[in-house]
């Protein structure tokens, strides 16, 4: 059995989301910086396919006026370990 993944990665990516997600990262502003703080979020996919691990991660981004966009990644990573 391998212990480095080919998707680590992406693996990686959907245990740190969960652990934090909803939780703003509140940046100190800095000479012309707009961001005031990013929040992560997590959904699993509402339909996995076959043995792959599906979901999205979404950061919330919001600036100094109160103003949000979202930024979004779908991605996955094999279920099952070879």
């Amino acid at each position: 059995m391998s212990t480095v993944r080919p998707d680590r990665w992406s693996h990686f990516f959907h245990l740190y989301t969960q652990i934090v997600e909803d939780c703003p990262l509140v940046m100190t502003a800095g000479k012309g910086a707009s961001i005031e703080k990013v929040t992560v979020h997590f959904e699993p996919a509402k339909q996995q396919v076959e043995d792959e691990m599906l979901y999205k991660m979404t950061w919330t981004v919001t600036d100094k006026n109160g103003l949000t966009g979202d930024i979004f990644i779908i991605n996955g990573f094999s279920a099952t370990q070879h």
